[in-house]
């Protein structure tokens, strides 16, 4: 099964959560190095990052402020299949994403 949409809205995840679940994302899998152990250099050092998710939902978390979705945007290069993503405010908290983060 390869994880092609992950809806997270409103689920109060704040900053922390949403930078850890996009980090996880953007890691290499368990399976790579298990395969690859460190200091193996017979093996591909090319780490796997989940190449299947098309969509991300993290919109719409209480506790999110604009340095949550500034480092969602510095880590969203590593997954090259997303083509959408959702990190709308929620209404109660203010988000400004600033134009350095991306």
């Amino acid at each position: 099964v390869e994880l092609q949409v992950l809806n997270e809205i409103a689920n109060n995840i704040g900053d922390s959560g949403i930078v850890s679940l996009v980090q996880t994302l953007c890691q290499p899998s368990s399976l790579d190095t298990e395969q690859n152990p460190p200091g193996n250099k017979r093996l591909s050092t090319a780490p796997h990052y989940n190449t299947t998710l098309q969509e991300l939902y993290i919109g719409n978390n209480r506790g999110v402020t604009g340095a949550g979705p500034g480092r969602v945007a510095q880590l969203i290069g590593a997954l090259p299949a997303l083509t959408w993503l959702n990190m709308s405010g929620d209404e109660y908290t203010p988000v400004h994403l600033s134009d350095t983060a991306a």
